[in-house]
């Protein structure tokens, strides 16, 4: 069919992609509101009808703010039909967004996606593309894949149809799992689709997880696992991490921006008031140097103090620290970057809040390959056997990330020195 046609009361402005199904951009004469129309294509034979008919049973089943609303069913044409509200936008058109929409944007498809495993349906074509954006809000489409997981005949073979998407099917699928669909399936493509967006559109057959932040790493890495049994098993945790680190990034906003905002907030008579603490931080400065040097001077004893009585500060010193010593001056001597790991390592040794010690180790690795300055990469290496050590999994994938940085630092360390065993423990773990 062509622009100009007519499907019932609608008028064909658009003609959109395909498959075994035709779909048009429509509108009624003499309305400005557009709608989608998704078709079965003449002479479609009994299996693709009977498919098609699954499609739009699936979609009356599933009623909720992040899934495609079906307007209109027409099951007695020769052609069946159904019509779906236009949207403008898919997820493609979405990777420029600033981190904190991103994340939003992924919590909505998980949770269309919960809702959709939580009535037995299985999509099995989760890609940006089908990941619409209607005033902001998700709405998750094409469910020509989709199948319920108990209720469905076993007799569709679906040979008609390429199951799923090149680089976004697991290798079950790919080896003739497709035919059942399942939650694991479903949750490796959602891996690909969220590496996708964080990534700014990267290439999802060569997954690189150091392009994206270390929290969404996390959940690419799981999801995107090889063998099934071994990846998340339902969304939740996936959307408890997301939550998590929504959380982290709206306090990190929330942080003092200035060194006035932090002496204010510890004057005599506040909650936050603590002597020693006050006595620090009134004797600061707003010039970098002088800020930057002063950091340096925090004692154990203070950094405990600010934990106690609030946390967010932490996030605070970490952020000044690194914006201080980040930018090459002359202020930053040789053998300050000893300095710099001692207040990394006081600071790893007291908080246990992941995000803080990974961007702690990451800058201090890059700045000490900068400056040549290997003898203190032993305390790095015993800082991140340490961590390692507690939480496996996440230091892990963070190691895995920066293992170039790693070998390098080897290569200059003693081969009888302790701590390079150490990294090459974790290289190859």
């Amino acid at each position: 069919m062509e622009i100009g046609e007519h499907i019932g009361k609608y008028i064909i402005t658009e003609v959109l992609h395909g498959g075994m199904s035709e779909v048009y951009r429509v509108t009624i004469d003499g309305a400005s509101i557009r709608f989608v129309i998704k078709r079965l294509k003449d002479g479609a034979n009994k299996e693709s009808r009977k498919l098609f008919q699954r499609e739009m049973r699936v979609l009356r089943s599933l009623k909720h703010i992040f899934i495609i609303e079906v307007l209109e069913e027409h099951y007695d044409e020769d052609c069946p039909y159904y019509v779906m509200p236009s949207c403008g936008k898919s997820l493609v058109d979405t990777i420029s967004y600033e981190v904190h929409k991103k994340i939003e944007l992924a919590l909505q498809f998980c949770e269309g996606i919960a809702f959709m495993h939580s009535k037995g349906v299985r999509h099995r074509d989760i890609k940006p593309q089908n990941i619409l954006i209607k005033d902001g809000i998700v709405k998750i489409a094409d469910f020509g894949l989709s199948r319920f997981s108990q209720r469905d005949s076993t007799t569709l073979t679906d040979t008609s149809l390429a199951a799923g998407t090149q680089g976004f099917i697991p290798l079950e699928y790919a080896n003739g799992g497709f035919k059942e669909g399942t939650i694991e399936g479903d949750i490796y493509m959602l891996g690909k689709t969220i590496y996708f967006l964080f990534s700014s559109g990267g290439d999802v057959s060569n997954v690189r997880l150091n392009r994206v932040p270390s929290p969404i790493a996390t959940i690419v890495e799981k999801a995107t696992r090889e063998n099934p049994e071994e990846r998340y098993q339902s969304i939740q945790p996936i959307i408890e991490a997301l939550y998590s680190y929504k959380s982290a990034l709206e306090a990190i906003d929330n942080l003092p921006k200035s060194i006035e905002d932090i002496r204010s907030s510890f004057l005599p008579g506040s909650e936050l008031f603590n002597e020693e603490l006050y006595k620090h931080f009134n004797s600061l400065s707003d010039e970098s140097v002088k800020w930057g040097e002063s950091l340096r001077s925090i004692k154990k004893e203070e950094l405990i103090g600010m934990l106690k009585y609030k946390k967010d500060y932490i996030y605070a010193l970490i952020t000044h620290f690194i914006e201080c010593i980040g930018n090459p001056s002359d202020y930053i001597q040789f053998e300050d970057i000893d300095q710099f790991v001692k207040f990394a390592h006081c600071v790893i040794s007291i908080n246990s809040d992941i995000a803080i010690n990974q961007q702690l180790i990451s800058f201090l690795l890059n700045l000490s390959i900068k400056y040549n300055r290997w003898p203190s990469m032993n305390g790095i290496a015993c800082m991140l056997n340490i961590l390692i050590s507690k939480d496996p999994e996440h230091y892990r994938l963070f190691v895995f990330n920066q293992k170039s940085q790693l070998k390098e630092i080897a290569l200059h360390l003693d081969s009888n020195n302790k701590f390079n065993e150490i990294i090459t423990r974790l290289i190859a773990s």
